[in-house]
């Protein structure tokens, strides 16, 4: 399980107070269905949204990188 530290949404701001933290064996486990080619394509792109979340990246960067809007984003990603 995917467990992530409670936010606020402070307005005017850019959320610097969310995290996102994965499990042993998280990691490893979305690699892999971002992997497999027959994975389907929402998988790859939701689990590539975490992954990239866990690494620190923000919203922008993850937005140039999969070509999702911010709303898609922020509801993967937490």
């Amino acid at each position: 399980m995917i467990s992530m530290l409670p936010w606020t949404c402070k307005p005017g701001r850019m959320r610097d107070d969310v995290e996102v933290r994965l499990g042993p064996g998280d990691r490893e486990r979305l690699e892999g269905v971002a992997a497999d080619r027959k994975s389907p394509q929402h998988h790859v792109w939701r689990t590539r949204i975490v992954l990239m979340a866990a690494d620190g990246a923000g919203t922008m960067a993850i937005r140039a990188s999969t070509g999702k809007g911010k709303p898609t984003i922020w509801r993967c990603g937490r």
